[in-house]
């Protein structure tokens, strides 16, 4: 598959950074459903089991830009990732992916022009980025990203030219956010804002560039030669920068509200903005500057940015206040070299909650799931847990709290009893005050406010044990 870059930063022409998270979300980023060229806006909602009777579901709802008619998708399950591939039609399709055991491979649902195909790929715990066309024959692939042990992340793909045979290479490392280009590149960003990418049988990045600054929010550019970052504030900002080292800026909504960005016309890209306060998604076209809006989700729909982010319904993650003084007009860094310097995150609301921090002791045993031997039907089966051994020193309080690295409250695990003789403390996320979500979702929080997976449990007054990645498991081989 012939590539081509443009000269400055030897990104494909074709780049587009789409990513996808690995926990229940929905898509506020655009694709073309119905084949018309042009973008169609859409959002999902993720219900979760009620009941025996009601055990949850996937709901899509796709507004066709060729007549205005929403059109929706249904699966019969809550996913737990959600993605959309391109067909040999060319048009897109949603799908979900199912974790179905601890022991067992994911399961990926899809929809087709014809009804849907169900076909097992990866295993729980793998990220599930955006999907793109790796081969080259303009069918997506299917693509997992799995966290190793030395810390490193292996990319598998499954590859649709040959039938489903898999290749895979290893590339970035945990932590980073993780993307597909458009021509199957694979695209890293740290938390400092180094921009990696290669293909897969490259044995070295083809590019690297540091752009952007704490804050920042990577998003995906829509037309060749761009990178592109939104800036929270009052009114939000949309840096894109192109071939020439030039940049430009493009007023969004709000500090309140969620971005977005698609080709909703033949010729111009807009920009946009969800407001679910209002049930209202605004589009901002670039050419003309002309701003339309039109009813479109709720304040119950989940959304998530070009960038991947999960915007749950009652949170505006996307524009988490920058820790840092207010930057410069334009982001740093530039160049095909990265020689714009590297500003890395700061963290001064960490301190005020965790003022000491330190790693888990031998008799500290963190957990991104519970044992086997808790039923499927306890809610602490398919949480987190913090467990310290008999003889080692028990939190002190009955409510544990998890922290990203500026402080903000991400996660909650409650006290357990009885603790039996083998250990002094037990918490779960699953019980108690705890907060029952995923350790991908915990992750995925803190990756979104931060740039990074890290996650600080307070276990008294004075301390906080640092836990790398709470998707997870610290002196445990049971994850």
């Amino acid at each position: 598959m012939k590539k081509t870059f443009f000269p400055v930063f030897g990104l494909p022409l074709s780049l587009a950074l789409f990513l996808l998270s690995v926990f229940p979300c929905s898509e506020s980023f655009a694709a073309d459903y119905d084949g018309d060229g042009k973008d169609d806006l859409e959002v999902v909602r993720v219900t979760r089991q009620k009941s025996n009777q009601n055990k949850g579901q996937t709901s899509w709802s796709v507004r066709h830009s060729s007549d205005g008619k929403t059109v929706g998708y249904k699966f019969s399950s809550p996913g737990a990732a959600l993605i959309r591939v391109r067909a040999s039609d060319k048009k897109y399709y949603p799908g979900i992916v199912l974790v179905k055991s601890l022991n067992s491979p994911l399961l990926w649902v899809v929809k087709t022009a014809k009804g849907q195909s169900r076909f097992e790929f990866g295993l729980p715990g793998d990220i599930i980025p955006n999907q793109a066309d790796i081969d080259g024959d303009g069918i997506d692939d299917f693509t997992v990203v799995r966290p190793k042990e030395d810390g490193s992340l292996e990319w598998t793909t499954k590859l649709s030219k040959t039938g489903g045979d898999t290749k895979s290479t290893i590339f970035g490392s945990i932590g980073q956010r993780v993307m597909l280009g458009a021509d199957g590149m694979l695209l890293t960003v740290s938390s400092s804002f180094e921009w990696n990418g290669k293909y897969f049988d490259d044995l070295a990045p083809r590019f690297t560039t540091t752009w952007g600054l704490p804050g920042d929010i990577p998003m995906a550019p829509r037309l060749p030669n761009q990178l592109a970052v939104t800036r929270p504030g009052t009114p939000s900002q949309l840096f894109t920068k192109f071939e020439d080292g030039s940049s430009q800026v493009v007023d969004l909504g709000g500090a309140s509200t969620i971005p977005t960005m698609g080709k909703f016309g033949l010729d111009a890209i807009a920009y946009g903005w969800h407001d679910r306060s209002k049930r209202r998604v605004y589009l901002k076209n670039q050419v003309t500057r002309k701003v339309s809006s039109r009813v479109f989700g709720d304040s119950s729909s989940a959304l998530v940015l070009p960038s991947g982010q999960v915007i749950q319904p009652g949170t505006n993650a996307s524009f988490t206040p920058a820790p840092t003084p207010t930057p410069s007009p334009t982001p740093s860094g530039g160049g095909n070299n990265g020689g714009g310097p590297s500003v890395p995150p700061t963290n001064p609301g960490l301190s005020s909650v965790c003022p000491q921090l330190r790693p888990p002791t031998r008799g500290e045993i963190w957990k991104s799931i519970a044992s086997t031997h808790i039923p499927n039907t306890d809610p602490r089966r398919f949480s987190t847990s913090f467990i310290t051994r008999a003889g080692t020193t028990a939190p002190t309080p009955t409510c544990l709290a998890m922290y990203d690295g500026k402080g903000n409250l991400i996660h909650q695990l409650g006290r357990y009893s009885p603790t039996g003789s083998a250990y002094s403390y037990r918490s779960y996320g699953g019980s108690g005050c705890g907060d029952k979500q995923t350790p991908v979702s915990v992750a995925q929080t803190a990756i979104n406010n931060t740039g990074e997976s890290t996650g600080y449990l307070k276990v008294n007054e004075s301390e906080c044990v640092t836990i790398p990645n709470p998707n997870g498991c610290i002196n445990s081989s049971a994850c």
